[in-house]
This record gives structure tokens, sequence and C-alpha cells, in this order.
């Protein structure tokens, strides 16, 4: 357990556009099924719209929960991303609001959104 209450930020889809891909689903419908996972208690549809190297950086959506929702904070971050690839702009957030880091949440990768393109591109060429 990390926390007592869960916020969720769900990357819009210009995020999705400036990592390289195309939304799967649209942002609306991501933040409508991240709403009704159980231990959810809020979602944060990001407010970020550029990109840092190869990734699209959350800080300004990290920054907003971070003055809406006071206390203890941690960065729960999934198994594609590691203290080796963060963005620094999402550093200085944390440094700056005192947020914990943690990385690899969830564990490895085991599907993208890119992979199950991948997957219906192919069946569809089949």
């Amino acid at each position: 357990k990390l926390g007592d209450f869960l916020v969720v930020i769900v990357n819009n889809d210009q995020q999705v556009k400036l990592k390289g891909s195309v939304p799967f689903m649209s942002e609306k419908e991501r933040v409508e099924i991240i709403q009704d996972i159980k231990h959810v208690d809020a979602v944060f549809l990001s407010i970020d719209d550029y990109a840092e190297g190869s990734h699209a950086p959350i800080s300004k959506s990290l920054e907003a929960v971070a003055q809406q929702y006071k206390g203890d904070i941690v960065f729960a971050k999934g198994g594609d991303r590691n203290s080796d690839n963060i963005p620094e702009s999402e550093k200085k957030v944390c440094q700056k609001y005192g947020i914990r880091i943690i990385n690899n949440v969830g564990g490895d990768k085991v599907q993208s959104s890119s992979m199950l393109l991948g997957g219906v591109i192919k069946a569809q060429k089949a």
C-alpha cells in the first residue's frame, strides 16, 4: 500500500501522439475506464502538451495535483519508467513539492496500446 487516496493522471490524446503513437481509445474513454476502477479515488486528465526528448512528461499535471491534494504525495510510475528515464521536469516538480517517486509500480509492462493496435492491423491484413 502506497497511500490512502489514489489519484490517477491519464495521458491526454496530444501526449499519446507526442510519444509517436495514435490513441487506441480517446482520452474520454480512458478517463471513464480508470474512474470505474474500484480503488481509484480521483482521475486527473493531463494538462501537459509537450515533449521532453522521447517522453511526454506530466510535470504540469503533477504540479496541479500536488497543489490540489495536500499531504504526503507519492508519484507511482508504471513498469516502463524508471529513475534513468524520468523527465527532468517531473524530477523538478517532485523536488519542489517533496513528492516521493516510486518506479516500476505494477511490474513490467505486459501490453501496450501500440502492441494491441499492431495485433488488430495484422489480423485485418490476414
